[in-house]
C-alpha cells in the first residue's frame, strides 16, 4: 500500500507485484508497477529514479521481457528520453572549466 501510494501521484496503476522469497516469506526487495499509459510510466521513472523510499534509494527501471519481442512504446520514449539527457550531459561536462 506504501508502494501504491508513493507511485500513484503520477497516474493510475493497474498493477503492484513485489515478488516474495517463498522460503522466507520476505520480499526480494524490488517490485514491478504498471500504468494504465505510458504518459504516467515516464512520468514515474524520470520523477522517482534515485529518490528515497523507507530508507533506501530506488533504482527505476523498465522491466525486461522474458521472450524477444519488438521493443514497446514505453521503452523507445524512455532510450530517447535518456539519449538526449546523456548528450547534454556529455556536452556539459566537456565544456566545464
Amino acid at each position: 500500500d506504501d508502494l501504491r501510494q508513493k507511485f500513484e501521484k503520477y497516474g493510475a496503476i493497474s498493477e503492484v507485484h513485489i515478488p516474495i522469497n517463498y522460503k522466507t516469506n520476505q520480499s526480494f526487495g524490488y517490485a514491478y508497477i504498471s500504468y494504465e499509459t505510458v504518459e504516467s510510466s515516464i512520468m514515474a521513472i524520470n520523477k522517482m529514479d534515485g529518490e528515497y523510499f523507507m530508507g533506501r534509494r530506488l533504482h527505476i527501471s523498465i522491466a525486461e521481457e522474458k521472450y524477444n519481442k519488438p521493443e514497446s512504446e514505453l521503452k523507445i520514449k524512455i532510450k530517447l528520453q535518456r539519449s538526449d539527457k546523456l548528450e547534454l550531459s556529455f556536452f556539459k561536462s566537456k565544456c566545464s572549466y
